[in-house]
């Protein structure tokens, strides 16, 4: 029998694999896996303010720590604790990123605001630290979850080339 975590990241990575599967593009509209949500949403940044890593042994070390500036390119490996805003170029596609909370059921809950400002796009990521992690593609740009546990992150950006 399957343990509450083995259904979770099975439920996580299918959900992941069938929302890869979707992406396509439409002149001006946004492009990804992710749903159309509320444009303006309101999330402080914690740029200033480094997330405590939480003491289990494999949770992984950020290439980029906490410095969310790495991420400008659409490239980057950081350490978040919720809420947080990752600015981005608009030439990758996105404004900026939200990472607006992080739980132990869903994850990492992601939204991110088109270059055009026409809406956002959302996706939740949720990585067991040591699991390998969970990945999302939204406009372009892919997500892995390194892990996420007690309101804190471990993302890697990449943006396509």
């Amino acid at each position: 029998m399957l343990t509450h975590d083995a259904r979770r990241r099975a439920g996580v990575v299918a959900l992941s694999l069938l929302l890869a599967g979707c992406s396509h593009e439409v002149a001006g509209s946004p492009v990804g896996t992710g749903q159309v949500v509320d444009s303006n949403p309101t999330t402080a940044s914690s740029a200033a303010d480094p997330p405590p890593s939480p003491t289990n042994p494999n949770w992984p070390k950020a290439a980029d720590g906490t410095d969310i500036t790495a991420c400008y390119d659409g490239t980057c490996e950081v350490e978040l604790r919720a809420p947080a805003t990752i600015p981005m170029d608009p030439a990758t596609g996105v404004r900026e990123w939200h990472l607006e909370r992080v739980d132990d059921v869903n994850g990492a809950h992601l939204t991110a605001t088109t270059a055009d400002g026409s809406g956002t796009l959302s996706a939740d990521v949720y990585a067991e630290p040591g699991s390998g992690g969970a990945t999302v593609v939204l406009n372009g740009i892919t997500i892995v979850g390194l892990a996420t546990a007690n309101g804190v992150a471990v993302l890697r950006f990449s943006a396509p080339r």
